[in-house]
């Protein structure tokens, strides 16, 4: 783990928790002893990629002069389609975006020994072991089906790559009072030198996957993008954005749900922490989706237009291929008559296959009104002119 960018989250986390400790009711001393928990398993997975990462200079050295040209970025507050149009895009084989298993093991060593010992499970006793590995994937991960599906060998975001500087609001779950440190989760925000240290580590993660895919453009989806798109364009100046807009009062507590089920994934499911809706944890997450959409119409007026293109959900949803159609034309991307099939085919299966609001948050559990959404939205209200 990094000390510099990290060092101030994990100092005045590391205070909470001895405060909890002392003095914390029964439900902070729970949530401490979790935060603690997924705390451990994170330096021993950092622990473990560092070791990986060293012997890559010695496999593959060659992966320092990979270049990342032109990436591509999915942009905007959770459960606003970023996974439908993020899935539609990697189906394209010009793009390559990362699996679960590859942001958690970002190294060329690391992925080659999990790729040989996936293959071996496959092949030993006709497939025992990997579909035992699939069941214990099932029992660990599939709560969070209906709202968004995760599983180690499928699409996924790649906030695990940040997990080394603490510089994502997700880091906060390890730590019994969260929502007092979210300040210092966003890397746009922190100091000149901490925003190198992590974009470096960055790039040179996707080095290291680009390596495994010469030729091909990096494609990644981050709901957390938001608080780091200065650092991303500011790193990569020929990056292209693409940002979909939704109705806030329908995001807000629909993404709050996904966070409540996300969150914690990393525990076994009886060891979970049930913290009501009331909890100050989950109105965080509400403002950061609101402080979400601030910082993106923000951005959306500086980037250059060619590099930016804002979707509407509505349009995603209704006419999949079309919107995709639009992105590609916008950002001046040839899309190919394979990409299309490919394309046109998973438009089909996710109408199939539609992920669900299901019992969504209502904003008055979370302490907020249509009216003070509003207020607070009024300027993304009329940018992009939604209903109030």
């Amino acid at each position: 783990m990094s000390r510099s960018p990290a060092r101030s989250l994990l100092l005045r986390g590391l205070r909470q928790h001895l405060e909890v400790r002392r003095h914390g009711t029964p439900e902070e001393r729970e949530l401490s002893s979790m935060g603690l928990r997924l705390l451990r398993d994170l330096v021993l997975r950092l622990s473990i990629s560092d070791v990986g990462r060293a012997l890559d200079y010695a496999i593959a050295p060659s992966f320092r002069a990979v270049e990342v040209r032109a990436p591509v970025f999915v942009v905007a507050p959770p459960r606003s389609g970023t996974t439908l149009l993020y899935s539609l895009l990697a189906a394209d084989p010009q793009m390559f975006a990362p699996r679960l298993y590859e942001t958690l093991l970002p190294s060329l060593a690391l992925l080659r020994t999990a790729e040989a010992i996936g293959g071996f499970a496959k092949r030993y006793r006709g497939g025992r072991l990997a579909e035992g590995f699939s069941r214990w994937e099932e029992g660990r991960f599939a709560e969070s089906d209906p709202i968004h599906r995760v599983r180690h060998r499928e699409l996924e975001e790649d906030t695990l790559l940040f997990d080394r500087h603490l510089m994502c609001p997700s880091s906060l779950r390890f730590f019994p009072r969260g929502e007092e440190l979210v300040e210092l989760t966003a890397l746009d925000d922190q100091p000149p030198a901490a925003r190198v240290a992590v974009m470096e580590a960055y790039h040179r993660a996707l080095q290291r996957l680009l390596h495994r895919a010469p030729g091909r453009t990096y494609l990644a989806k981050n709901v957390h993008s938001a608080g780091r798109i200065g650092s991303l364009w500011e790193r990569f100046p020929d990056a292209r954005f693409i940002h979909i807009v939704r109705q806030p009062y329908e995001v807000i507590p629909s993404a709050v749900r996904l966070f409540r089920v996300s969150n914690y994934l990393g525990l076994p499911p009886g060891q979970r922490p049930e913290m009501p809706i009331e909890h100050p944890m989950w109105r965080m997450h509400a403002e950061l989706v609101i402080e979400t959409y601030q910082r993106l119409l923000r951005w959306e007026r500086r980037i250059p237009s060619s590099q930016w293109i804002t979707l509407r959900f509505s349009d995603l949803v209704a006419d999949p291929m079309g919107t995709v159609g639009r992105v590609y034309e916008h950002l001046g991307m040839p899309r190919s008559a394979v990409a299309e099939q490919a394309q046109l085919a998973l438009t089909e299966q996710a109408g199939r296959h539609r992920s669900s609001d299901g019992s969504a948050a209502r904003l008055e559990d979370l302490g907020l009104s249509r009216d003070q959404v509003f207020e607070r939205l009024r300027e993304v209200f009329e940018a992009y002119e939604l209903s109030r």
